[in-house]
């Protein structure tokens, strides 16, 4: 997340994030209404409470002022800071996850909350959408999602879904902003086409947008992958015509195929990140999930694998990417409630702690889990150390204080299956 002090938030403070924060004008003084007016009249309507998220950038986190950063601060539990300005007012900094954590608390309590941007760009017949934006429509729409040279999600789609998609992202309360690109983007720059060596023989590889331009400048549709990326192979003898022949129109170069990193658990699975989740996704018929990178934000598609789908997972990368394999070190994940004076043990962990319990196992959304009381915590370690786990992530569960009858089910079913 960037690095924000009071002053910078000070300036990103440029107006009230509430109504009801303001002082109420009243310049004209009004008669007294008679008796039976005033008993007929109506009472004054409550302020609209609005909480505005102010975005560092496409899925870096975003800050809240007010007093609703101050609901937000108490529920989520994260530190509270004031602007140094002459009207000091509070403020939180929250990763693009407590983001989404808030959104529904604040809800809850009356808040109108504005918070999540989608500016779509149009090119010619096409537009594209970035960030958290990117993420949902593919979701939704079944589109293929890609990424920047800076690795935050994009996708592009034909304008003729322009205003399906423009619904859809309001009613998942983006706010959308539709911009034509500036003729600077697309016609000063030649269009780029990186050839990608193949692995097992002498031909090229071209992918995504580098494929969509190849193939208009050879008045060709490109084919797809099975996730649905662009994609076009040449000879080597057709890339050495095509540098000859369009080389004054494309900006061409030669690159490695890309990678694509396989993590495998210490216990069973694994997963794939980025742009080869959603080849190993749809050979698998798998769904995608949303991940964030902490260091800046940027969001990629994320598929995770049963232990028995990892062949498969390597079979369906096999001509589009490098794959290189990582396997994790055993790790018991353990959350811990005091409250409620329980641990649960979550993940690869959870069936030796339930065995040596005598306990019977759960299963949430992704992972197993077990829940026993906090005096067996030291107990725990010890048989998962026998059974080769060899770290420990213990942490404390803060789960947000939620009331409302619409969110009662979705608390209670976080609370019922954890996750990692």
């Amino acid at each position: 997340m960037p690095l924000i002090n009071e002053e910078m938030a000070a300036l990103m403070d440029d107006e009230p994030q509430a109504i009801e924060d303001a002082q109420p004008r009243s310049k004209k003084v009004i008669p007294a209404l008679t008796r039976s007016r005033e008993q007929s009249a109506e009472p004054a309507p409550e302020p609209i409470k609005i909480a505005e998220f102010r975005e560092f950038g496409k899925g870096s986190g975003a800050m809240l002022f007010g007093k609703a950063a101050e609901v937000v601060a108490d529920a989520l539990r994260v530190e509270q800071h004031t602007t140094n300005s002459d009207r000091p007012r509070p403020y939180v900094k929250l990763t693009a996850e407590q983001v989404a954590a808030a959104v529904p608390v604040l809800e809850e309590q009356g808040w109108e909350v504005r918070q999540k941007n989608a500016e779509i760009t149009l090119h010619g017949k096409s537009a594209s959408v970035r960030g958290d934006a990117a993420v949902a429509i593919a979701n939704e729409f079944g589109f293929a999602l890609g990424a920047t040279t800076t690795g935050i999600a994009k996708v592009k789609f034909d304008q003729g879904k322009l205003e399906e998609v423009i619904g859809f992202l309001k009613d998942q309360k983006f706010v959308v902003e539709v911009d034509q690109a500036e003729p600077s983007e697309t016609n000063n720059k030649k269009p780029v086409v990186v050839f990608r060596e193949s692995l097992d023989s002498d031909d090229y590889k071209v992918f995504d947008t580098s494929a969509e331009n190849l193939a208009k400048a050879l008045g060709k549709e490109p084919d797809r992958t099975p996730g649905g990326r662009a994609m076009m192979e040449v000879t080597a003898k057709e890339r050495k015509q095509i540098v000859r022949d369009l080389g004054d129109q494309l900006d061409t170069s030669v690159k490695p195929m890309p990678e694509a990193k396989l993590t495998l658990y210490a216990m069973g699975g694994g997963n794939v990140i980025g742009a080869a989740a959603t080849e190993v996704a749809a050979a698998l018929n798998l769904e995608t999930e949303s991940v964030t990178r902490k260091a800046d934000g940027a969001t990629f598609p994320k598929v995770t694998l049963k232990e028995d789908q990892i062949e498969a997972a390597t079979s369906a990368l096999e001509g589009l990417f490098t794959i290189k394999t990582e396997e994790l070190e055993p790790k018991a994940f353990i959350k811990t409630d005091k409250e409620k004076q329980e641990i649960v043990v979550v993940g690869a962990a959870a069936p030796f702690a339930a065995t040596a319990k005598g306990v019977d196992l759960s299963m949430g959304n992704k992972s197993p889990y077990v829940r026993l009381p906090e005096s067996d915590l030291e107990f725990v370690k010890s048989v998962l150390k026998e059974a080769g786990f060899n770290e420990f992530d213990i942490s404390e569960s803060k789960p947000l204080q939620r009331s409302s009858q619409a969110s009662a089910s979705r608390s209670q079913r976080q609370a019922a299956e954890p996750e990692l």
